[in-house]
C-alpha cells in the first residue's frame, strides 16, 4: 500500500483535479505541432473516434488531444474504458466552445449529446475527463442520465464521476486528491476510505463494485459519503437514490487495463 500524508493529500493537485462545477445537463490542422500528429497516431481512441463533430479551433483541439494523450497514457488503464464505451456505443455528437450558465467551465448535456467548453476559459484536464465520464455514464445507465439532471439521482451521478477521478489519481500517483467527492465534513475519513477501497494487499487497483459498496472507514461507506458530498453544492443537493448502483465504476473495473 502507498503511504500518503493525508493533510497534504487533501490539497495536492487541487488546481488540476478541482471540482469543475460541471453541468451534466475530427479533423486536425496539418500545421499543428508535432505532438498532435504523434498523439493522434498513438491514441487508442483519438478524438474523432468518439466525437462525431469537432468544432474546436486548432489550438483548442491540440490542447484536448494533449490531454487525451495523458488520460490514455499515464492513466490509460482506467480512462481507456471510458472512451471505449463512448466510441463503441454512441459517439458524442459534438465538442465545441460555447456559453454555459452559472460558473461551470464545461458541460455534457445528455439531451443534446454535446460537450461544451465554456468560451474564454482555459481548457484543463479535469474538465475534459469529467465531461467524458458523464458521457460514458449516459451510455452505461439504463435510459441514460438525463432523467437525473437537476432532480432525484443527481448526487448519485455526480459523486460517481468524482470518485472515479479520485481513485485514478490515487492508484497512479499515490495521492493527488482534490477532495472532489468529499463533503463539508469527514473529508479526512473520505480520503482514507478512497485509499481503503483501492488497496489490495500491498498494491493498488481499481476496485470492483462490491468492494466500493461494502468498504467502510470509521463506519462510513459509499452512500454515507455520497450524502455528505451532495450538501457541499446546491446543484448536487437533491434526493439520493439508494438503490442506484454506480454502474460506470462496474464497467471500468470489468474493462480495466484492457
Amino acid at each position: 500500500m502507498k503511504f500518503i500524508n493525508l493533510k497534504f493529500a487533501s490539497f495536492a493537485f487541487l488546481l488540476l483535479a478541482s471540482c469543475s462545477n460541471d453541468e451534466f445537463i475530427s479533423s486536425y490542422n496539418d500545421d499543428n505541432a508535432s505532438m498532435v500528429t504523434r498523439s493522434v497516431m498513438d491514441l487508442r481512441y483519438p478524438l474523432n473516434s468518439f466525437v462525431t463533430t469537432n468544432s474546436l479551433n486548432s489550438t483548442d483541439a491540440n490542447t484536448v488531444t494533449s490531454i487525451l494523450d495523458v488520460l490514455q497514457g499515464k492513466y490509460g488503464d482506467g480512462y481507456i474504458p471510458v472512451f471505449k464505451k463512448i466510441a463503441t456505443t454512441n459517439p458524442v455528437s459534438e465538442i465545441k466552445r460555447g456559453a454555459i450558465s452559472g460558473n461551470a467551465p464545461a458541460s455534457y448535456n445528455p439531451s443534446t449529446n454535446i460537450v461544451t467548453l465554456k468560451t474564454g476559459t482555459t481548457i484543463q484536464q479535469n474538465y475534459v475527463q469529467e465531461e467524458f465520464i458523464h458521457a460514458a455514464q449516459d451510455r452505461t445507465y439504463s435510459g441514460g442520465i438525463a432523467q437525473y439532471v437537476g432532480t432525484t439521482g443527481t448526487p448519485n451521478i455526480e459523486f460517481e464521476a468524482k470518485i472515479i477521478q479520485e481513485m485514478m489519481y490515487y492508484i497512479v500517483d499515490g495521492g493527488g486528491f482534490g477532495n472532489l467527492g468529499s463533503g463539508p465534513v469527514y473529508s479526512d475519513e473520505y480520503i482514507r476510505w478512497i485509499v481503503a477501497v483501492c488497496s489490495d494487499g500491498s498494491s493498488e487497483t481499481f476496485p470492483d463494485l462490491d468492494k466500493v459498496l461494502s468498504t467502510k472507514y470509521s463506519n462510513l461507506g459509499y452512500y454515507d459519503f455520497l450524502d455528505y458530498f451532495k450538501i457541499k453544492d446546491s446543484q448536487y443537493n437533491h434526493n439520493t437514490i439508494y438503490s442506484l448502483r454506480p454502474q460506470l465504476i462496474d464497467y471500468i473495473n470489468n474493462n480495466y487495463g484492457l
